[in-house]
């Protein structure tokens, strides 16, 4: 009884401090998460030899230049780092520089960290101006280190990558050669926490027909190759496809290569595992299974083809069945055995094998691949924008519970890395009691107490209600951490772990089971079983109001991008500063720094700097880094360019209204709405003419309402951007053949001419209010003629063109009904989306809108093209704007298009930006001008549009 007395009085303080969070001590709360993970890694030898492949693609002449050498933890006082060193050369043919890290990663990032600041080099995306080395002194002429070198640490375990969706919006096309890219631009970057969920489809048809459901019962399962994050997410089904066998097992190969090649660096792979999302054969062949329809997810007519999924309850036995062997067969997809005294390779050739099962020790005689056994960490996101059927947070919590335990069946050291989006997109319905109901709550469990008495117990719960005192109860539990809580068992003992709460009682082996006693989401598993993604830490930081997620280890991510819009747009400030704040916060819980952006390949300045914020201890000084950025980016120093950094610094990447940015240009985004209505409201504060997006939370919510003009996003006065422009072209003249130069000068003239069109747009339909038919027909024709400006624009540069977007489809299809539908599914993406009726669009219509020569021409400005000429008729006839009759129209152009098989280019037109190009400040009262002069036996194409304050001229050499 005292024993009882002393653990109900450590309950009682625990009760009263409950609510403070208490911090991650050097991450204890994963310290054996991580210790795990780096007794899974390859060989040294092996990631060794991995970063020198990555050296040899990037930098093939200096391939001697370097020494690569992996070392302990216990090297970098027990943390991830890297080393860069003199090397003592014994001869004049040797290694100039040393680098040490403790993984293949860190030697990259090493590599990639001397290029940057002692080369002056710089390295983004190939569709972003890719790299630039010609800063790089020659083998034998690298720059010396001080003599005591360098030593970078990880101030965090973790640098995250990708967003669920981003391999439908980015990497849905891809091959193994580019797919090689972006893992070494990964490891440049320090990332060695990537998402890895190719190929998943194949593993789940496997699944599924242990469960007797046929691949015909899939076909409506399974979105098409373009659909496939939401058709994961249980947001849609059979949208795209169906999936032909030959894309599965493509994409399974494909994924084997991918998590080889990551193995090598030495990175962790997350990987998949079950949300629930079921086939509705499911509901046939398991009846009584607790299967629930799912409501809408932005179709027009609910269309039952593609319309509400099927979701499993997880309090169900079969969730919990199906997510064991989907894990299972995970594990078991890419096994490959290898015998090495008789060098038997069973059906796999030695170049299907990643690099340290080819160069493993001799000694080794048997080598088993598991892809999915060399990690313990799998994303689940069974509610992201699809809430819970109950508010309650005890079925919360059960959810919470059976999702973790169908993982960790699977994998009994399994981690639940989970999207914190939903947070703050369904902010509504998650609230504190929902992510992490405190321990004192409406009804709060204090103490099971045993009471032995003879040969009999008897088992008490003590319960209190606020107000009204204690009660004894009986209460039952869910099933947890494998043990049997399905019914009311009687406990033995209660244990106080911290400020964890733990009952244990006998299983069937005798040995103790435990336990925790917590509530909700957050913590409806072990203490260290779940990292949540602050997804939106760079405008959204959900760690400041959630108590550090109420102790649960997170990741501070940015998202910065949605659908893959192509717009120069950041927040570098708080990239700069946001990852330092939250890991220094009083009870940080905070384990990693991330990128979750929806769509990749834009905005390298951005991508850069929240790389290195993985390395950075202290907060970045922007002023300072921004020039170096600049000075290495287009390897020199060019004062007219520095001069222009700073003010985009200053403005595009200055975003501070906290608006999730996602591209609603009107030439892109073409109002569907009847301009009848006013307009004046809501204008902005630069020059009235360029509105703010509402503070919606859904991404897909940001769309239009029918009654008022949806609002483009501006957040800086456009006159400082186009003196910006005029800065950088003023500089050009001495980064001729610059590649990176040039690929920022049509994106930043893009951004110029792209928020012109907003205003034309406006004095457009203000034009049409005022019932002033000339001044529509004007505004209107300036309008469209800018789209076909900036398709010409984009023309100029490879990495702007719809083109290479559909043949990267094309090249996958093995057939040619492949060939059709990859096309049909590429175009519809970055188009109309989702479904249509006659008279209605896809609700998520230009949701992926992209600035690329093709569309604009031949998909945006037919569109406006036939807006405009609806309402220029209506003034004629003086009759309403019929909206319908205009869809009517519209829609079908659009599916004509989406079918369609019209070839684009690939590579520029023999025309582009030169030194020519140039920004003046001329006022034309609103006139546009068209004429031509002779250079170099050329005509130069002279466009000339009022902003207002001043005008663009652009010549373009045909």
């Amino acid at each position: 009884m005292l024993n009882f007395k002393y653990q109900l009085l450590q309950l009682l303080f625990l009760l009263l401090t409950f609510s403070f969070p208490v911090a991650l001590s050097n991450h204890k709360a994963i310290e054996s998460l991580l210790h795990r993970l780096d007794s899974k890694r390859a060989l040294p030898s092996v990631q060794e030899a991995a970063a020198r492949g990555v050296l040899k693609r990037l930098l093939p002449t200096h391939l001697s230049s370097f020494q690569f050498n992996i070392v302990s933890k216990d090297v970098c006082g027990g943390d991830s780092c890297f080393m860069i060193n003199n090397q003592n050369k014994s001869s004049q043919n040797g290694p100039e520089i040393i680098i040490r890290g403790t993984t293949g990663v860190e030697i990259v990032s090493g590599l990639h960290w001397y290029l940057k600041y002692w080369c002056g080099a710089h390295v983004s995306w190939d569709k972003t101006g890719g790299i630039q080395t010609t800063s790089i002194p020659k083998p034998g002429s690298l720059p010396l280190l001080k003599d005591e070198g360098v030593k970078i640490k990880r101030p965090v375990p973790w640098n995250y990558y990708q967003n669920v969706v981003t391999s439908s919006y980015s990497f849905v096309w891809w091959d193994w050669e580019r797919w090689e890219k972006e893992v070494d631009w990964m490891a440049l970057q320090g990332i060695n926490l990537p998402l890895a969920f190719t190929g998943q489809e194949a593993i789940w048809q496997k699944v599924f027909k242990d469960f007797n459901i046929s691949s015909e019962d899939l076909n409506g399962f399974f979105g098409g190759p373009a659909f496939l994050a939401w058709a994961r997410m249980g947001n849609l089904h059979g949208w795209g496809g169906p999936l032909s066998q030959n894309w599965l097992d493509q994409q399974l190969v494909l994924q084997k290569q991918i998590i080889s090649r990551m193995l090598e660096l030495g990175m962790t792979p997350v990987l998949p595992s079950f949300s629930g999302n079921v086939p509705a054969a499911l509901t046939k062949i398991f009846p009584s299974a607790k299967i629930t329809r799912l409501g809408d997810w932005n179709t027009v007519d609910a269309d039952p083809r593609w319309c509400c999924t099927y979701l499993l309850d997880p309090s169900d036995p079969l969730f919990v069945e199906i997510g064991e062997a989907f894990i299972r067969k995970q594990i078991k997809a890419a096994e490959a055995t290898i015998h090495r005294e008789s060098e038997d390779l069973g059906s796999l050739s030695i170049w299907d094998m990643p690099i340290w099962l080819r160069k493993a020790d001799a000694s080794i005689e048997v080598n088993h691949l598991k892809y999915g056994d060399v990690t313990d960490i799998y994303n689940c996101d069974t509610f992201n924008e699809n809430s819970p059927p109950t508010s309650d947070p005890d079925y919360i919590s059960t959810l919470g519970a059976a999702v973790y335990q169908g993982i960790s069946k699977g994998d009994k050291d399994a981690v639940w890395l989970m999207q914190g989006w939903l947070f703050y997109s369904d902010s509504s319905f998650w609230k504190p009691p929902q992510m992490k109901e405190p321990l004192v709550r409406h009804r709060v469990l204090l103490l099971w107490f045993s009471y032995h008495q003879n040969r009999g117990a008897m088992n008490v719960l003590f319960l209190c209600d606020k107000g009204k005192g204690c009660s004894w109860a009986l209460r039952k539990l869910v099933m947890m951490d494998g043990c049997p809580l399905g019914s009311d068992v009687g406990l033995v003992d209660l244990k106080i772990v911290g400020t964890e709460v733990y009952a244990a009682w006998p299983n069937l082996g005798g040995q103790s089971c435990m336990a925790p006693f917590n509530s909700a989401l957050l913590q409806s598993v072990p203490s260290g079983k779940m990292i949540v993604l602050d997804l939106f830490a760079d405008v959204k930081p959900i760690w400041k109001t959630s108590f550090q997620f109420y102790g649960t280890p997170y990741i501070w991510c940015m998202l910065h991008n949605f659908g893959g819009n192509i717009e120069m747009y950041g927040v570098l400030d708080s990239i700069a500063s946001g990852p330092v704040e939250a890991r220094v916060s009083a009870n940080s819980t905070m384990v990693g720094v991330g990128m979750c952006m929806e769509g990749i390949e834009h905005n390298p300045i951005v991508y850069e700097l929240m790389s290195e914020m993985a390395f950075r201890e202290e907060k970045v000084k922007i002023n300072d880094w921004l020039k170096s950025y600049s000075h290495r980016r287009y390897g020199k120093a060019i004062h007219q360019v520095d001069a222009a950094w700073e003010i985009l610094y200053h403005t595009i990447y200055n975003c501070t209204d906290g608006i999730a940015d996602h591209n609603h240009d009107y030439i892109v985004m073409l109002p569907d709405w009847d301009p009848s209505t006013n307009v004046e409201s809501g204008m902005s504060n630069h020059q009235k003419k360029i509105y703010f997006l509402p503070p919606g939370n859904r991404r897909y919510l940001f769309q239009q309402t029918p009654a008022g003009l949806p609002q483009a996003h501006l957040w800086y006065p456009p006159e400082d951007v186009i003196k910006a422009l005029q800065l950088f072209l003023a500089g050009g003249k001495n980064l001729t053949g610059s590649l990176t130069y040039r690929y920022d000068l049509v994106d930043l003239t893009r951004q110029v001419l792209s928020k012109l069109a907003n205003q034309v747009y406006i004095k457009a339909v203000t034009s049409f209010q005022e019932k002033n038919i000339d001044d529509l027909n004007l505004n209107s024709h300036k309008f469209l003629q800018l789209i076909k400006d900036i398709d010409l624009l984009l023309a100029s540069d490879d990495n702007f063109l719809l083109g290479t977007w559909l043949e990267s489809a094309k090249k996958l299809a093995v057939n040619p009904s492949e060939l059709k539908q990859y096309e049909w599914n590429a175009r519809t993406q970055v188009t109309m989306w989702f479904d249509t009726n006659e008279t209605t669009q896809s609700k998520l219509h230009d949701y992926a809108n992209k600035f690329w020569s093709g569309i604009l021409e031949n998909y945006y400005l037919p569109r406006a093209t036939t807006y405009f000429s609806h309402l220029s008729e209506s003034l004629r006839q003086n009759k309403k704007f019929k909206l319908i009759e205009w869809r009517k129209q519209w829609i079908p152009m659009s599916n004509k298009w989406q079918e369609g098989n019209e070839l684009y280019p690939v590579i520029t037109r023999p025309w582009g930006i030169n030194s020519e190009t140039r920004v003046g400040p001329y006022n034309l009262k609103g006139q546009s001008l068209i004429s031509s002069r002779d250079i170099n036996k050329h005509n130069k194409l002279c466009r000339m549009f009022n902003t207002g304050c001043c005008v663009l001229v652009i010549y373009l050499s045909d």
